[in-house]
């Protein structure tokens, strides 16, 4: 008879095999299988009592040496699948964070793409140009655009001596009128470009070149056609007010501009 430590074997190789079954070691038609092979071990080990009983001692000697053969390779058998199971443990063990890590990644639901928000990847150059203009100089840029718009259109610019400059020079109403809407133009003009550059538009650094020279000319044509309506030189119109320097600096800053998002134009994709 198979004693309860033997039994206590089985009993730990079947709960083994059953590890491995939930940690997809092995398949179920594999488990199925050890565990018949192990109740079919279960039924060869217990004596036969009506052979026994039947059989004389010769018999019965040669009876017992059979089943202690039997039990040997049993045992041996069972010693095997014990030192097979152990590896397989400690091989479970180590593939187990495996197991999980796929399991989980399985489980997870993949997150959606998300389009670039803005100020991802700056690239290999530096980007303080860039915030220094879309974080403040074009929100200025349309605000002094805005107020001179507004104060060249309603005549502001000249205070309490408006309606008598309109008088005695006509023409520089219609183009007071005309270069108050360019500015309020330039103004919206602003907005739009800092939203292309803020989002990396491919057209964003064009816009930017596109003001700049768009300022420069109405700038030097509003000066052109004052000094002419006027009468007098470009040079004494300019040391009252200073507006050739404005349009000097504007073209200053688009050359550096143009070359700066130039080195940067493969970021500007969108």
């Amino acid at each position: 008879m198979p004693t309860e430590q033997q039994e206590m074997q089985k009993l730990e190789l079947l709960k083994k095999y059953k590890d491995l079954l939930d940690a997809s070691i092995i398949t179920e038609e594999e488990f199925n299988e050890k565990r018949k092979e192990l109740l079919a071990t279960k039924l060869d080990s217990q004596p036969n009592s009506s052979n026994t009983q039947n059989n004389n001692s010769g018999n019965r000697t040669t009876t017992d040496n059979t089943s202690n053969a039997k039990f040997t390779r049993q045992t041996s058998s069972t010693e095997d699948l014990l030192r097979y199971l152990n590896n397989q443990q400690k091989g479970t063990s180590q593939q187990q964070p495996q197991y999980q890590q796929q399991h989980q990644q399985q489980q997870t639901p993949k997150e959606e793409s998300k389009p670039q928000t803005p100020m991802q990847g700056t690239g290999a150059y530096g980007m303080k140009w860039y915030n220094f203009i879309v974080k403040f100089a074009l929100f200025a840029a349309f605000a002094l655009n805005a107020i001179n718009g507004i104060s060249f259109f309603f005549g502001l610019q000249y205070g309490s001596n408006g309606s008598l400059i309109y008088n005695v020079y006509p023409n520089l109403r219609l183009l007071d009128i005309f270069y108050g809407l360019s500015m309020i133009a330039l103004a919206i003009m602003c907005l739009i470009t800092r939203q292309a550059l803020y989002w990396y538009k491919k057209k964003g650094p064009t816009l930017l070149l596109t003001l700049q020279l768009l300022n420069v000319v109405i700038s030097i044509a509003y000066l052109s056609i004052f000094s002419s309506i006027l009468e007098t030189s470009i040079k004494e119109i300019n040391s009252q007010s200073n507006l050739s320097i404005s349009i000097i600096g504007t073209i200053i800053l688009a050359i550096i501009c143009h070359f700066y998002f130039k080195k940067r134009k493969d970021m500007f994709t969108y």
